[in-house]
């Protein structure tokens, strides 16, 4: 059971930076006697409303709902002022990320993979047996042990679903992991969770992305139209159909945890389990495979005076005196294992807005093609959609609540949209080259071969038009769904 009111102590010492990202910054810290060590996520509160640092301490919630094998475990923590302090496990052997970035070989054994599924299924069966939504799946929050097993971590944006929920409308996520229903705000559940892992097993088998998108609007079009890639058949035909099934468009013909452990590629491990380090050791002796889960994940160094200045605290050391001996004992004896490197890619947190009523005014204050026709080049993904999705469905967390606009009034807006966008482009590149740009857009799933292609199409006029068609046909799709 994870222990409140751990201060700072003279107890450990700071061997360095793991990480930072937006939610924090990761420490590794080594206790000074028993040399165990545990990373330590610190995240600001200073300047923060008073609902949003409850919202920052969800994490910490979540964390002591859970105890299992393969997610990352809470072991303490502190809320201050200033400082919500969490501390976790610690993971020597990196992240998934980091592991495929360096990857010599292209290829990761079947056997190797199976046994990364058989963990990570488990641990999301747990996590769905308690109505709990990780909602960021991916690479960088997937963590490695010096033994190389699977952690599931960073549950920041984790959400318990109520037992009168059904679906979920929060727009949060990683978009190139996110599940089409979720990217269209359509309402979501656990099977959103099942897509991520699909697209890691894809990666996992490739060391690509199993979607991608030469802009945010065509990545979006992609999740939602494109067929699942293909898997190299190298693998197994059981492998491919699980991980093929994991990426169906419809939530309710994907696989649940349990479905996913009774496929013949789990079972078959489940019967005769097998330690993953060997086999990822077994890829290249003299790679960088075996020497990742040793050195390549070292913590950036910094000195205490470093420390103090980038956590803001005095020069005295805090002790222990508030901490009872159960407290400290469990501390000392309970982080033998891991967190990697912080996450690397955007993750997205929609922005809770205060409830409104239902009226057409919501429309005049939403950001529209005929008013800013051109889009911010410095604008970034998370920028771009953030922008686009709450113009098109509330953002209030669940299904059903009263902010947010009517089916009619969403459609007009889309009716408009299309409209004017399809004025702007026949008048600027002409009918018949944008009818041509359509049949592009329905006919060539790979996104290089259509970046050239409407480059070919467009020629001058491709840097001024393309994200508008890619709008466009978006904003067409969302009008059909309804």
């Amino acid at each position: 059971m994870a222990a409140a009111g751990v201060l700072y102590t003279n107890e450990f010492d700071v061997l360095g930076k793991l990480g930072e990202g937006a939610f924090g910054v990761v420490y590794l810290i080594q206790h000074k006697i028993t040399k165990d060590k545990l990373a330590r996520k610190e995240i600001s509160l200073k300047n923060l409303p008073e609902n949003e640092k409850q919202d920052t301490e969800k994490e910490v919630e979540v964390m002591k709902k859970t105890n299992h094998p393969n997610i990352l475990s809470l072991k303490c923590y502190n809320v201050t002022e200033d400082y919500l302090y969490i501390y976790t496990e610690y993971c020597s052997g990196g992240d998934l990320q980091g592991l495929l970035k360096d990857l010599k070989r292209p290829a990761l054994p079947e056997k190797l993979i199976v046994c990364w599924l058989s963990q990570m299924a488990d641990a999301l069966k747990y996590l769905h047996s308690k109505r709990i939504l990780h909602r960021d799946l991916k690479p960088p929050n997937i963590y490695l042990t010096d033994k190389a097993n699977i952690k599931l971590g960073d549950l920041g944006i984790a959400r318990v679903m109520k037992p009168t929920e059904s679906l979920v409308m929060s727009f949060v996520g990683t978009p190139v992991y996110m599940s089409p229903e979720s990217l269209s705000q359509c309402g979501y559940n656990e099977k959103t969770d099942i897509w991520s892992l699909g697209c890691i097993m894809y990666e996992l088998a490739t060391t690509n992305l199993a979607f991608t998108g030469l802009s945010l609007p065509s990545l979006i079009l992609n999740v939602m139209t494109d067929k699942p890639p293909n898997i190299p058949d190298r693998y197994s035909k059981e492998l491919i159909r699980v991980t093929l099934r994991m990426l169906h468009k419809d939530p309710t013909d994907r696989p649940n945890a349990q479905d996913i452990i009774d496929t013949e590629p789990v079972r078959s491990y489940l019967r005769n389990p097998y330690a993953p380090l060997p086999l990822l050791e077994a890829l290249n002796s003299s790679s960088v495979v075996q020497g990742f889960l040793q050195s390549s994940k070292q913590p950036i160094k910094v000195s205490e005076e470093m420390y103090r200045k980038d956590i803001g605290v005095p020069k005295e050391v805090l002790s222990t005196q508030n901490m009872d001996n159960n407290q400290i004992t469990e501390l000392n004896n309970t982080c033998n294992t891991v967190i990697g490197s912080q996450s690397t890619l955007s993750t997205i947190v929609a922005k809770k807005e205060p409830r409104r009523k239902k009226t057409s005014k919501t429309m005049k204050e939403m950001p529209t093609f005929d008013k800013q026709p051109t889009v911010d080049s410095n604008a970034t993904m998370s920028d771009i959609l953030l922008s686009m999705m709450s113009s098109l469905s509330t953002q209030d967390p669940t299904l059903g609540a009263s902010s947010g606009l009517y089916t009619e009034d969403k459609n007009n807006y889309l009716l408009n949209q299309i409209g004017y966008l399809q004025r702007m482009c026949a008048r600027g590149i002409g009918q018949s080259t944008l009818t041509e740009a359509y049949g592009l857009m329905e006919s060539v799933s790979d996104p290089t071969d259509l970046e050239e292609k409407l480059r070919e199409l467009l020629r001058d006029k491709y840097e001024e038009y393309h994200m508008f068609i890619m709008y466009l046909r978006l904003f067409e799709l969302l009008l059909q769904r309804d």
